[in-house]
């Protein structure tokens, strides 16, 4: 089972229960719904709360480790903007550009509200007796379509865009778009539940990459390549 390291230890966030912040879903059994919410909460929103009862749930058969990893999201943005180009005496500005708009897309990703609708679970063809669910889930996430007129002329910012020439002043723009952009985007997506033959413990391999590439191609490339944002990756 692979889940990513974070730079926040759940044995650090422990401290939450012992200070009674949050509470455990103890010796409950979770539908598969129930589990994506956990998950996705976890992954999209860096739930603190749902990290630490997934630990609590499935530590018993995984060695769980941290699952609030910013640091990938982070590495998910810098390869994104590695073909981005500017004159020798602008980089400096744009890197501080780039640094305020990478903070406002975790911020954005973080206020999505995503939730699993239904589940459909079939015998695992790979090992016998063991169970596969495919989890529908529906997201609303920022939407900057609407942010057009007051974030200036977006055919030449498609066009810089293409031609890897965006300037720090077209970033702060679209940073200041995405810090009030509404959350009236809606996509959906899957991930795939696992289980064994009790059906009382659910798990994924999917990591927070899934997710977040999911979120922000409906937030940023659809709007830039003037398409609709609704995504369907079910």
């Amino acid at each position: 089972m692979k889940l990513l390291r974070a730079g926040i230890t759940l044995a650090a966030l422990s401290g939450l229960v012992c200070a009674g912040t949050t509470t455990f879903a103890a010796d409950r059994t979770l539908t598969p719904e129930q589990t994506a919410n956990l998950y996705l909460r976890t992954f999209i929103n860096g739930d603190f709360a749902s990290a630490i009862e997934l630990d609590h749930l499935l530590s018993p058969e995984f060695p769980v480790g941290n699952m609030v990893d910013l640091n990938a999201f982070v590495s998910i943005i810098d390869a994104s903007m590695a073909w981005v180009t500017s004159p020798p005496d602008q980089r400096r500005t744009l890197t501080e550009a780039l640094a305020e708009f990478r903070s406002v897309l975790i911020g954005s990703v973080q206020r999505s509200q995503c939730s699993a609708t239904n589940s459909k679970v079939v015998p695992n063809a790979k090992v016998k007796g063991h169970f596969i669910a495919t989890v529908s889930y529906e997201c609303l996430v920022p939407d900057i379509s609407g942010a057009s007129a007051e974030a200036g002329d977006w055919t030449n910012m498609r066009a810089d865009l293409k031609a890897g020439k965006l300037t720090a002043g077209v970033y702060h723009t679209i940073s200041q778009a995405f810090r009030t952009a509404p959350l009236t985007c809606r996509i959906s997506g899957s991930m795939n539940l696992y289980a064994s033959p009790d059906k009382k413990l659910w798990w994924t391999s999917d990591t927070p990459k899934d997710t977040w590439a999911l979120i922000l191609e409906a937030m940023l490339l659809k709007p830039m390549q003037s398409k609709p944002c609704k995504t369907d990756r079910t």
